[in-house]
């Protein structure tokens, strides 16, 4: 081959990290991740008065010595209750796609193998190729001067005699 022909790059060590390259070409092939979606949150009340103008200086009190009480309160909240609405939407989303995912785990483990195996046969003609070339390469370089010129004199002493 001529000079101008460079190897591929040697490939990564079995169980060893990708190269930078590949890293790159692969990066650029796959579909970038949409960014976090956006959760709407209801507006936080700036103040409790309605709330609060309902309940005795007693029933305040008990709020503040009794975590059980003031619990009770803030989850009868329409803020607590929107919120834990999106909670569990959100919940119920994420346990639907962690289900998705995982119906596609043996698919997915099948084309890793395919993959592994690819690279196998890969990995064996690319041996053979570069056996090829260095083959190619010995057959296709200038003769060696010394080894011609020793040549043609055996020859022309065959020739004489």
């Amino acid at each position: 081959t001529n000079g101008s022909h460079t190897p591929p790059p040697p490939p990564p060590p079995p169980g060893g990290p990708p190269s930078y390259d590949a890293t790159l070409e692969n990066a650029k092939r796959v579909r970038q991740l949409p960014p976090a979606p956006d959760v709407p949150l209801p507006s936080i009340p700036r103040d409790f008065d309605d709330l609060l103008a309902e309940q005795s200086f007693e029933d305040l009190e008990d709020f503040m010595k009794d975590e059980l009480a003031f619990l009770s309160l803030v989850h009868n909240l329409d803020v607590f209750q929107e919120i834990q609405t999106i909670a569990d939407s959100k919940a119920e989303e994420t346990k639907r796609l962690a289900e998705e995912n995982l119906s596609q785990q043996h698919k997915l483990e099948s084309l890793q193998k395919e993959v592994e195996q690819l690279q196998g046969v890969y990995q064996k003609k690319l041996q053979a190729f570069r056996t090829l070339e260095a083959k190619q390469d010995s057959l296709c370089a200038p003769p060696d001067i010394r080894m011609t010129l020793r040549k043609l004199k055996e020859a022309k002493k065959q020739a004489f005699e």
